[in-house]
């Protein structure tokens, strides 16, 4: 069977978000666990080169983290 698109970003999804293991995600989608771990690694160096207003946007809350609880 092969992986659309939207069964590799949920499997991504599943280890990134919801802190499932790789191993375990890997087994349940028939992938490698080295192909889900390219995939992830894919997948956050793609959110960090097309969101720096993400970046930006956690660089504020963390100041302001800061300032509520110190």
């Amino acid at each position: 069977m092969e992986m659309t698109e939207y069964m590799r970003r949920q499997a991504v999804s599943e280890v990134t978000h919801h802190g499932r293991l790789l191993c375990d995600v890997a087994r349940q989608y028939g992938l490698s666990t080295k192909s889900l771990y390219l995939l992830v690694r894919q997948s956050e160096s793609d959110n960090q080169s097309s969101a720096p207003w993400l970046q930006r946007l956690s660089s504020a809350i963390a100041q302001l983290n800061a300032r509520i609880f110190n």
